[in-house]
């Protein structure tokens, strides 16, 4: 491959070192991006998803940005703030409230405590990034007019 890449190289600058727009390329954190772009070739993938439903707990991720160098999405979610605490095995998750949690959680006792988390009511705006190639692998999630249209539907039936 390093052969083609000379080669090529060579042909589109014709009087340049190409010895040192090697050393270039392989300085960069992504070397076929790298060449792509001196040659003259380097297209953007195209981000098909900008909203996607997160395969974990996240729910809704929005897209930011597309870091060509590292192959990277960046993306946006709604984080739903949580308390959690260890309880006794005899308290149900359903009974646990923001105002009795004080007094219903205990200290770790192997065995006789499980751990409960509850939303606090607020959410915040976090960020994170995936690979491109993991952000292809989402569903994408229903933009807010499908969403709304989708819910009248449920409504209804």
């Amino acid at each position: 491959m390093e052969k083609i890449v000379k080669a090529a190289l060579t042909a589109k600058f014709t009087n340049v070192n190409i010895e040192h727009l090697i050393e270039i390329i392989n300085a960069t954190p992504n070397a076929v991006v790298a060449t792509e772009i001196m040659l003259g070739v380097y297209s953007e993938p195209e981000i098909t998803h900008k909203r996607v439903d997160s395969p974990n707990s996240e729910g809704i991720l929005t897209f930011k940005s597309y870091n060509k160098w590292d192959n990277r999405v960046h993306y946006s979610y709604t984080h739903v703030e949580k308390r959690s605490d260890y309880f006794p095995i005899s308290v149900n998750k359903e009974d646990v409230t923001l105002e009795n949690f004080d007094s219903l959680r205990c200290k770790y006792k192997e065995g006789e405590v499980h751990t409960i988390s509850i939303p606090t009511g607020k959410t915040s705006i976090r960020e994170s990034y995936v690979t491109l190639d993991r952000w292809n692998t989402y569903v994408p999630a229903p933009t807010e007019r499908e969403f709304g249209r989708i819910e009248l539907e449920n409504m209804y039936s």
